[in-house]
């Protein structure tokens, strides 16, 4: 299936606004999105809304537009409650021209979410030939004003190209409070210019962190970090950490 447009795209609702929805057992396959900004497999905006998602599979979709870009929700906003669990995504590409793109959500704001038991495998987030990327991360792009709490997740052998600000779970965190146990950040490839990190790209909040195993390769010049690729003014509790990577220069380095 393919579908073209500009603003709030997704293959189940557009913008969701003042709802109450539960989506369960779903299967999408093969499925193109072409737009401009909240553009995503599931959802593109969800606004002032309850939203759970469980036991979804997408595999070998392509998303594709400027901004607030993922496989499964593109922004959430205004006091939304979300909670993704058993939703896993395969073989998939998200390709952007400017900022915010996540596996699972590209921009959570004053919002609540919770991401369990999901994956993000073998699949690519990369910038459109020419531009200019930041907030890419595995899971989230970027949040801000915001409470994240992941478990039991991963992302896996997949590689994520921005800019800046590129996480192997979060590509930046702004007055966010994150509680993430469980994790597992294996075969990632992940490259930038500069704040490129395993887990979080550029951390401006709070983050706690357990029982979690890092192995990236991070192809990078300026502020690349196992965990963190820059951090200010951030409070970082860390417990059972297993961090293995590879930092490497680019060809101007």
């Amino acid at each position: 299936d393919y579908y073209e447009g500009e603003d709030n795209l997704g293959a189940i609702v557009g913008d969701l606004y003042d709802s109450h929805v539960d989506i369960s057992n779903g299967f999408l396959v093969s499925i193109n999105i072409i737009g401009f900004n909240n553009v995503a497999g599931l959802f593109g905006e969800v606004d002032d809304s309850k939203l759970s998602i469980s036991d979804v599979t997408i595999e070998t979709m392509m998303i594709q537009g400027t901004y607030k870009l993922s496989m499964v929700i593109g922004e959430i906003n205004t006091s939304s409650v979300v909670e993704i669990q058993y939703t896993n995504v395969y073989n998939s590409e998200l390709i952007g021209s400017n900022y915010a793109m996540g596996g699972m959500v590209g921009e959570i704001d004053g919002s609540d979410l919770k991401i369990i038991n999901s994956e993000f495998k073998f699949s690519n987030i990369e910038n459109v030939e020419g531009s200019t990327t930041d907030r890419i991360g595995g899971m989230v792009g970027y949040s801000t004003s915001s409470t994240l709490d992941i478990l039991n997740s991963e992302v896996s052998f997949s590689t994520l190209y921005g800019t800046e600000k590129v996480g192997g779970f979060i590509g930046r965190l702004s007055d966010t409070t994150l509680r993430a146990s469980k994790l597992n950040i294996l075969a990632l490839t992940m490259s930038g210019d500069m704040y490129v990190g395993g887990l979080i790209g550029e951390s401006l909040g709070v983050i706690e962190v357990n029982q979690t195993n890092i192995n990236v390769q991070i192809i990078n010049a300026a502020y690349s970090g196992g965990l963190v690729g820059y951090a200010a003014l951030s409070s970082i509790d860390l417990n059972e950490l297993d961090v293995t990577s590879i930092i490497l220069p680019n060809n101007n380095g």
